[in-house]
């Protein structure tokens, strides 16, 4: 039930000031985030995934604490994501090119610090429609980081941003991890639907 689904962790630990906030995609970053975070000193949170997530990077990428990754190409719309609900964005990707959409998937990595100079490289890539996705409350995740960066920039003039995530509530559905997804709308087909304006 709700004492199990942690939707609210990632707010409270962001109040908690010099608080490295990490999540992991899949098991290489998180390897890489853990070794990294054993060498540092200070607080460090990390939100990692029930085991068995699929590995979406290679050592090709350059992963780190507070180093996001493009998972995706595309030119139309730009989803970013935190944490093993990245695969559900990948699965949107792939389902929207049936539709003539491109829909890029990046890897956030961290909330804090959040990789700031990647996203100046979207916006200077010309992306105007921007997504957050995340397994945690609208309030005060990856989706408002980024909405506090675009306002403190005055990007937000011209950035269309939308953010999926759960409501303000408790969740007191009970099923596996495939089905609250879905019931939640934070799955591949909801982002489709959000992108298609459905």
């Amino acid at each position: 039930g709700p004492t199990h689904h942690s939707l609210e962790d990632i707010a409270i630990v962001r109040a908690i000031p010099n608080i490295r906030i990490l999540a992991p995609s899949d098991p290489l970053e998180l390897q890489v985030q853990l070794r990294e975070t054993l060498s540092l000193k200070g607080p460090t949170y990390i939100r990692i995934g029930k085991k068995g997530e699929p590995t979406i990077f290679n050592k090709n990428h350059n992963l780190g604490i507070g180093k996001a990754n493009i998972v995706c190409e595309g030119s139309d719309y730009i989803i970013f994501c935190i944490g093993p609900i990245i695969n559900e964005a990948i699965i949107a990707s792939n389902e929207l090119k049936k539709y003539g959409v491109n829909l890029a998937v990046a890897s956030m990595s961290s909330v804090r610090p959040l990789d700031e100079s990647f996203l100046e490289i979207i916006v200077k890539r010309g992306f105007k429609k921007w997504i957050s996705l995340e397994e945690h409350g609208l309030i005060g995740g990856l989706g408002s980081s980024i909405l506090e960066w675009l306002s403190d920039k005055n990007y937000n003039k011209f950035i269309d941003f939308k953010r999926i995530g759960t409501k303000d509530k408790f969740i007191n559905e009970l099923g596996n991890q495939s089905y609250v997804r879905e019931i939640l709308k934070i799955d591949s087909k909801s982002i489709v639907n959000l992108v298609m304006g459905k």
